[in-house]
């Protein structure tokens, strides 16, 4: 598959890394939003 091509991509990995030579990008993973529509909305 083509994930799997470039997650063995050796070009990848060196990025790979090289971003994370200070720590990870992120500290923890994203929280998940879920929003309404408003009144005014055309979703209502």
């Amino acid at each position: 598959s083509n994930w799997k091509s470039f997650n063995e991509d050796a070009s990848w990995k060196e990025v790979l890394l090289n971003s994370q030579t200070n720590g990870s990008l992120i500290s923890k993973p994203p929280e998940r939003i879920y929003l309404k529509p408003m009144d005014f909305s055309p979703l209502n």
